[in-house]
């Protein structure tokens, strides 16, 4: 008999003696006894890592399982068991848009706790993934939130544009209205024949009591007063108006910029992302895959 003291018995933990003959384990103290496939690391790992590649978590999670009970789990059967018990074959099938590890994932504190070297860094790199899909997910509700706002300010930009140009477009729109003929342009059309022939009238006696120069001021007055009337209306509205958007843009322009910057930061978050889980992917056990 040989000593292997890779297995220990699972009832009084001594380590056990393998029999060349039998092919069997045995404990030399409390005489128990175990077939060889029991203790056969390569084909359970084998057939576990085959059930994660058809998805098959159930299977694997039991047989590995299985596995570390009857001795110190190695890195093969640690990673593969943290694969099936957060239900995925590889970490190179996470996605930094569907990431599930925050849900469904089991803690990493317990494998980091059991590795060191290279296996350690493997369950570091994903738990620093983790990390990074969080920071993701962040920045993409910062960057919607954003947008969200812009939206906001587009549409009242919109709006007061919209003022802003119907202001401007007075003038045309009052020589169509008149152009078209319609009864309320016929009566305003009636009113300033009536009121030029009553001006026409009045400056008869205004010239033939105070001279032409009365007679110039008086008209000229009445009819470009109406018109610089109207034009400062036009003029304070339209000043009005341009001070509610001069905010708004330079509001807007803020936010884009900052939204650019968050996306910026997004793609860097991402990029990193997927270089940690690329950085595990190269520690995975694949020997125990089907090439």
């Amino acid at each position: 008999m040989s000593l292997i003291r890779s297995h220990d018995c699972l009832k009084c933990g001594a380590a056990l003696l393998f029999d060349d003959e039998k092919q069997v384990y045995i404990c030399p103290y409390c005489d128990r006894t175990y077939q060889y496939d029991y203790f056969n690391e390569d084909k359970l790992l084998t057939f576990a890592y085959e059930k994660l590649d058809e998805k098959e978590f159930g299977t694997a999670r039991e047989s590995l399982e299985f596995l570390c009970k009857k001795s110190s789990p190695g890195f093969p059967a640690l990673c593969g068991l943290w694969l099936a018990r957060s239900e995925i074959s590889s970490v190179s099938s996470l996605s930094i848009d569907s990431h599930h590890l925050t849900q469904r994932g089991e803690d990493l504190r317990q494998y980091l706790e059991k590795t060191k070297g290279p296996e350690n860094a493997y369950f570091q790199h994903i738990k620093e993934a983790g990390d990074l899909y969080d920071e993701y997910q962040d920045t993409r509700k910062s960057i919607q939130a954003f947008e969200s706002k812009q939206a906001d300010l587009d549409d009242q930009i919109m709006r007061y544009n919209m003022k802003l140009e119907a202001r401007k477009q007075w003038a045309s729109r009052t020589l169509i209205w008149f152009g078209n003929g319609s009864e309320a342009s016929t009566y305003t059309l009636v009113a300033a024949v009536l009121l030029f022939a009553f001006l026409t009238v009045a400056g008869y006696y205004i010239y033939d009591y105070f001279g032409l120069f009365y007679l110039c001021l008086v008209y000229g007055s009445l009819l470009v007063l109406p018109f610089l009337i109207y034009f400062l209306q036009k003029s304070i509205k339209i000043r009005r108006l341009l001070k509610k958007i001069f905010p708004l843009v330079e509001e807007r322009s803020a936010l884009e910029k900052t939204k650019n910057e968050l996306k910026e930061h997004e793609f860097e978050v991402s990029r990193a992302y997927y270089n940690k889980l690329q950085s595990a992917k190269n520690l995975e056990p694949d020997e125990y895959r089907k090439k």
